[in-house]
């Protein structure tokens, strides 16, 4: 993996990670048989408004992965689908994780990269539920 570097997000730049989260939510509704996931229908402008901090990382001119935190709550963590299996998402995970004692994400059940992902950064299974007739989990990851 080349070297990357993570930096924080300013406002005139979410315009690219909302895109960014566009395509890569459309592959893991792909991924999870969804013709959509709720992210996708959120509005540019409700995204903006959002209070959560974000972190990306550049290369070729674009934007190649974001993460979006909500205090200690990872809701967003996404990849664009030309750069997969390239370690972005951990690089932005060590980057995130270290600024919070306790950690809290949701991903889709049967979303195994993802899973298998916040398996490797220490994040254990909570609970088990559906939104929408999805199933999801909720994985939490303690710093202490």
């Amino acid at each position: 993996m080349m070297a990357t570097r993570v930096t924080k997000l300013s406002v005139e730049q979410l315009p690219q990670l909302y895109q960014l989260r566009l395509q890569a939510y459309a592959v893991e509704a792909k991924l999870l048989g969804v013709e959509y996931l709720p992210p996708m229908t959120q509005a540019l402008s409700d995204f903006i408004k959002e209070p959560d901090r974000h972190w990306g990382i550049f290369g070729a001119n674009q934007l190649q992965a974001g993460i979006s935190c909500d205090g200690n709550q990872i809701t967003s963590l996404v990849v664009h689908p030309n750069y997969f299996r390239q370690g972005l998402a951990s690089q932005l995970l060590s980057h995130v994780l270290p600024r919070q004692a306790y950690w809290l994400v949701m991903t889709g059940a049967a979303n195994t990269p993802a899973l298998l992902l916040y398996q490797k950064h220490g994040f254990t299974l909570s609970k088990r539920f559906e939104v929408e007739g999805l199933e999801l989990v909720e994985l939490h990851k303690s710093n202490n």
